[in-house]
């Protein structure tokens, strides 16, 4: 690759220059398509239905400027990924602090989807980042 980043990036809160951008995109694409093993989840209907070898990045900055490589522009499921962004607007709208005290955010030693992590958390509180705890957290 031509723009390859010779030397790793140390963020200062700032993305790189474009170009160097679209290098570190490139390459993490390449590393990704080399990783071959797995199989797409049919658990949902929305993930049994994915091509498994379409592969796309796309990244946007604060400043709403966008760069993308491969397949970046089918439609698809966010599932779980939109998990931390949920929790980060309830973090933001009541604090990290109290936002922890209502929801939990501790491991829960279980599948992503047990229900029996409400009942074996402190006052019913679990994780965000699984489901049950997904639920509480959309709604604050």
């Amino acid at each position: 690759m031509p723009n390859a980043p010779s030397v790793p990036y140390v963020s200062t809160g700032h993305l790189p220059v474009p170009d160097r951008v679209q290098a570190f995109l490139e390459e993490a694409f390449e590393a990704a398509l080399a990783e071959t093993g797995g199989a797409c989840s049919d658990v949902y209907p929305a993930l049994a239905r994915v091509e498994p070898e379409q592969l796309g990045i796309c990244l946007v900055g604060v400043s709403r400027r966008s760069w993308t490589v491969g397949d970046a522009d089918p439609r698809f499921s966010i599932m779980s990924v939109s998990k931390p962004f949920v929790f980060a607007l309830v973090c933001e709208a009541l604090g990290p602090e109290e936002a922890h005290a209502l929801l939990g955010v501790n491991a829960t030693s279980r599948p992503f989807d047990s229900a029996a992590a409400i009942d074996a958390g402190e006052a019913g509180r679990t994780n965000p980042m699984v489901n049950a705890g997904a639920l509480a957290t959309t709604s604050y």
